[in-house]
Formats: structure tokens, sequence, C-alpha cells
């Protein structure tokens, strides 16, 4: 799945694309991000020479920005801001080693060209949208949950929320069976149209959003079952349905 992404993605550029060498603080990346260094790593667009490249991708994991994740870098936004080309974009009359100083102010250039992974953002009990204790600058953004207010057109990429288990690659065989969902219906006589099973959060982000999921929910082929149960405090925000759907949800 990463591959396949990453291949679209790098679609909507024509230029070559940098990806920072791994920094040796950021030995324990999620399985997430290495697919996707994998995949960039693989692609032709990909130059070692960063005078070449017109796109700077960080080796850095930017993927989860919530800081009560196990995944959440601590030392991300500080390595960030001091990529050597974060300030100012390569030049051959300058020394990339000048460029890179933890004293050195961000310039109105911090960003420029960057294309920065997220996934999660923001942190219980709100989950900021923009919320990434990240010094972004200019940067693009490709991240997953993007609302409209946030997201800017012909420029920020907008990605699925990509699980840790998908495959880099897909297989041509199930590729082809994506490609016509009604057609793979027909021909394996699938009982469910669509299905989800998992937390209705009844505070913050996320929870007007999946209150609507139950309205969908018709008992045949289209299964919907949430429960209200998450976090020590769910009860003080339970809604009249939460046992109705609870109740679904564990039988």
């Amino acid at each position: 799945m990463p591959a396949h992404l990453i291949r679209h993605l790098l679609k909507q550029f024509t230029s070559q694309v940098y990806v920072y060498p791994l920094s040796s603080k950021q030995a324990n990346l999620s399985l997430t991000y290495q697919k996707i260094l994998t995949a960039l790593h693989n692609s032709k667009l990909l130059t070692s020479d960063p005078y070449e490249a017109c796109i700077f991708i960080p080796s850095l994991d930017t993927l989860d920005r919530d800081r009560l994740s196990p995944h959440f870098g601590q030392y991300i936004a500080h390595e960030l801001v001091n990529l050597p080309f974060w300030n100012s974009l390569p030049r051959r009359d300058l020394d990339p080693d000048s460029l890179s100083t933890t004293t050195q102010k961000p310039s109105e250039y911090a960003g420029r060209n960057h294309l920065i992974f997220n996934l999660h953002a923001g942190t219980w009990p709100y989950y900021h949208e923009d919320e990434y204790r990240l010094w972004l600058g200019q940067a693009m953004l490709a991240k997953a949950s993007f609302s409209t207010k946030y997201f800017r057109p012909k420029f920020d990429i907008s990605l699925p929320l990509i699980h840790s288990q998908h495959p880099l690659q897909s297989g041509s065989s199930q590729l082809d069976q994506l490609v016509s969902s009604e057609h793979l219906r027909g021909r394996l006589d699938l009982p469910y149209l669509l299905s989800f099973k998992g937390k209705r959060y009844v505070s913050g982000i996320g929870s007007a959003s999946r209150d609507i999921l139950s309205h969908l929910h018709n008992g045949k082929d289209i299964i919907m079952l949430t429960t209200c149960r998450h976090g020590t405090d769910w009860t003080r925000y339970a809604d009249k349905r939460c046992a109705t759907d609870m109740a679904l949800y564990d039988a």
C-alpha cells in the first residue's frame, strides 16, 4: 500500500526528490514510516544530490505528533529546523553545514520545498488538527484526516490513514480486484456492502462524525457497531444511545 501511494503521490511532481539521510537519533522509526521511506528510495525521481532536487523530504518520522503516543519523537522539532536545507535551499556556493546551526533563527523561507508526512496530530481530549508540535514554516503537508479549514489546495496533499499492517506492496491480483468493487462483489457474492466496528468517541474530535454512523446501520448489508467505552471518564459524556449501541457491539 505505501509503495502504490508514494508512486501516485510522486506523479504530481516532475522534478527530482531528495530524501535526507537517516539521523542517528531517529533509530526507532515507526513501521509505516519505514515503508514510506523504502518506497521513496525506490522511486525513479529520487536523487542523492540535493543540488539537483526540487522537493526535500526529511527522514524524520513526523507521522504521529500525539505527545502521548509511543511513536512521538520528542526531539523531532529541533532536528527538523536544523536540517541543512530547511532555512535555505541548496546553493553550490554555500557550505550545507553552515546552514544548519542550533543558533540560527528561522528564515522567511523556512521549510520551503519540503514535504512533511503526518497521519496523527493533536492529543487527548481535543486532538486539534493543526497541533503538530513542529515549526512547519512554508513546508507542504502530506496528511491524513485533512479538513477544508486547513487544507491548502494545489499545495498540500490529502492522504488516507495508513495502518501499520498494510504491506509495502500489493500484489497485482489484489490491485486488479480493487479496480471495480461492484464487479468484485458480484463475483464473490459478498454479503456486506459496508462494515465498521470501533469506538464512537463521545467527546472531542471525531465524535460528531462518528455519531452519524448509527444512521447507516441497517442490520443487513451495512453493519455499523460502535462502543462508547473510551478512556476513563467516558461515562461523563455518554448519551442515551450508548446502551443500545454497546449491546449490539458486545453481541
